[in-house]
């Protein structure tokens, strides 16, 4: 499995990126409910970062999905990622590897835009040459 460590300089990012390791590292070693409950408290404080603390995480989703951060497709996934976290807490639910990997998926599909994209894609954008001016029609 691929360690994703998102290495940025604020420390809520950092606290993401160390979340986000340790999770690997519960998978990796098998403890697929403390991987589980990571996950869960991982997307939570991603939205809360970027959206504020709400009531319920469906209100925190709705915000997330509203500002633009995920799409409805996203939502949903997240909302199945997150239903794994509940089931672990609330009702003794073992995830499998798989499961795990399939999380983990949505996971870094959600991360990768809002924490990793942006800074890649302005240093892209950077070293592109800009564009000749245009010839003004006469």
């Amino acid at each position: 499995m691929l360690y994703m460590r998102v290495g940025l300089a604020a420390p809520k990012e950092e606290m993401i990126g160390d979340l986000m390791y340790e999770v690997y590292r519960a998978v990796d070693g098998k403890q697929y409910r403390l991987a589980a409950m990571g996950i869960r408290a991982l997307l939570e404080q991603v939205m809360i970062q970027m959206v504020g603390d709400h009531q319920t995480f469906d209100q925190k989703l709705d915000k997330f999905q509203k500002q633009g951060y995920v799409s409805e497709i996203q939502r949903d996934a997240m909302s199945a990622t997150l239903e794994v976290g509940h089931a672990v807490m609330h009702r003794g639910h073992l995830p499998t590897e798989r499961d795990l990997t399939v999380a983990l998926d949505i996971v870094e599909g959600v991360l990768a835009p809002i924490y990793g994209h942006k800074i890649e894609a302005d240093k892209l954008i950077d070293k592109v040459p800009p564009r000749a001016p245009r010839p003004k029609k006469s």
